[in-house]
């Protein structure tokens, strides 16, 4: 019996979605394509109905909620996610592949690449754009060190929940430390990695999956 390929898509800009929507009828033949605004809507769906596949669409600036969002389909429901991202750095594509998401492609591609990354993501494999590719092999060239054995077990801990937007007070809190010992231990981990700045440590524990909550 032949298994029927479902697509859900996943953008608050409708108008985008619909393009998606004709794109992929032109490159590959599904048995239906649904597009949802709301994702409290989306999830509604996803409880009743199997899918090949989900696209996810990232728009500027992706944020926390999005990435909870991610881990939450990935996690609870055992989605296939092809995150779609109108942010083209390899830092956004890392974000997106900690958190869960088999593919990640940008918006600006074109009808051939997308169908070829959701062939990709339904065979439950990685996707990543060639122009990517190149830029993670460039960095992780770059100064690359292990921060295991860099790094003390706390200021491990403490670059995780950076990489996930914590402030120093939460973090603080959540530890049972006072704020001064974190403080010290953010400037600790800057000279160990050296990290110029703290945009610049997220990239770098981003890359190597310090925002991973589990």
């Amino acid at each position: 019996m032949r298994v029927q390929r479902r697509l859900f898509i996943l953008d608050n800009q409708p108008v985008y979605a619909q393009g998606l929507k004709q794109a992929l009828q032109e490159y590959n033949s599904y048995d239906s394509i649904r597009s949802f605004s709301d994702s409290d809507e989306l999830i509604k769906h996803l409880k009743t109905n199997r899918i090949s596949a989900l696209i996810l669409g990232w728009n500027l600036p992706e944020t926390t909620n999005s990435i909870r969002l991610l881990k939450f389909l990935v996690q609870k429901l055992n989605i296939s996610v092809l995150v779609n991202s109108a942010n083209e750095d390899i830092y956004t594509a890392m974000r997106a592949y900690n958190a869960g998401a088999l593919g990640f492609i940008t918006k600006s591609s074109n009808g051939m690449e997308l169908s070829e990354a959701l062939r990709t993501v339904i065979n439950h494999e990685r996707y990543l754009p060639c122009c990517l590719e190149e830029k993670l092999k460039s960095f992780l060239r770059f100064g690359e060190q292990d921060l295991m054995g860099v790094l003390t077990p706390q200021e491990q801990i403490i670059l995780q929940k950076i990489c996930n937007d914590c402030p120093s007070s939460k973090i603080a809190d959540e530890l049972n430390i006072s704020l001064h010992t974190v403080n010290n231990h953010r400037k600790n981990i800057l000279r160990k990695t050296s990290c110029k700045s703290v945009v610049s440590l997220v990239k770098y524990g981003l890359l190597r999956g310090y925002d991973n909550n589990s």
